[in-house]
């Protein structure tokens, strides 16, 4: 999956205002100078029950700082586009997921 901004993570997939964008934006660029480990920020597939990259990577204190949006993503695993809450992700600093099924035949 490829890396991609969170800002337009969120002009794609929430329900976000460009009001509401331009002040995530505002606290990232704050959080953009800072070094830090970035995680990965995972859902959980409720058909498969496996973890699923967003392919969103950021810090915890920029993770803490999320609004709770509706996001979609969609799950490698079982083909479904997927709709998730913030409050519902997690973050991951080393992630392993194991290849779909059929590739782990």
């Amino acid at each position: 999956m490829r890396r991609q901004s969170l800002t337009a993570y969120l002009r794609r997939t929430s329900n976000l205002s460009t009001r509401q964008i331009a002040d995530c934006d505002v606290t990232l660029a704050k959080e953009v100078n800072r070094e830090g480990p970035m995680a990965v920020l995972l859902i959980k597939c409720p058909h498969t029950d496996r973890p699923i990259s967003t392919g969103i990577e950021l810090d915890v204190e920029t993770f803490a700082h999320l609004p709770d949006v509706l996001s979609r993503v969609k799950c490698p695993e079982c083909g479904l586009e997927r709709a998730w809450w913030t409050r519902e992700a997690w973050l991951e600093d080393r992630v392993e997921v194991p290849p779909p099924k059929d590739e782990a035949a």
